[in-house]
């Protein structure tokens, strides 16, 4: 469920030396997009 503090706000994400938004959906989801970012950071 998200509170009031979330719904409206604009969240980002660091990759790369770049920032991106991003739209949070939930903390399962969070920490797949980290883990799929990581992996694809180390295949460089």
């Amino acid at each position: 469920m998200e509170s009031s503090r979330t719904v409206n706000r604009c969240n980002y994400r660091h990759l790369g030396g770049r920032e991106e938004t991003y739209r949070f959906v939930s903390l399962e989801k969070l920490f797949d997009d980290f883990l799929a970012d990581v992996a694809a950071r180390r295949r460089r």
